[in-house]
């Protein structure tokens, strides 16, 4: 089973990677339908303070974001991240496409997902 792409953030710092986070979810976040945010206990009406402040100040719309908005993603250290691919896997999900915007440091990332993060998974499936 392919999984599509999801938003995703890894970083050494569980802080570091939200913060990576917080554009996209400040950007985007509001645009997605309350049926998408219902999973995660979060309704449009919880979001659109992001779409108004997003208008005029995109900085003050990313300190905005908080708490369970955070689950609009697989963020964290790589501990953190390990139980949401998890639960893809056991799943049945065989591929995923990490997207935007992998962290703070993409390459530091990649090489996180390589050392710490896929080999698990694999070890996994074995």
């Amino acid at each position: 089973m392919l999984f599509r792409s999801f938003w995703f953030s890894l970083a050494e710092s569980r802080t570091v990677a939200q913060d990576a986070m917080r554009r996209m979810i400040a950007s985007y976040g509001w645009y997605l339908r309350d049926d998408m945010l219902s999973s995660i206990g979060l309704t449009q009406s919880d979001l659109a303070p992001l779409g108004a402040q997003w208008a005029t100040d995109p900085h003050a719309a990313e300190a905005m974001v908080h708490g369970r908005m955070f689950d609009l993603a697989i963020t964290g250290t790589s501990d953190d991240v390990r139980p949401g691919l998890t639960s893809l896997v056991a799943q049945g999900v065989t591929q995923v496409n990490f997207g935007p915007p992998l962290g703070p440091n993409p390459r530091r990332t990649i090489e996180l997902l390589g050392s710490q993060v896929l080999p698990y998974l694999a070890a996994m499936r074995a």
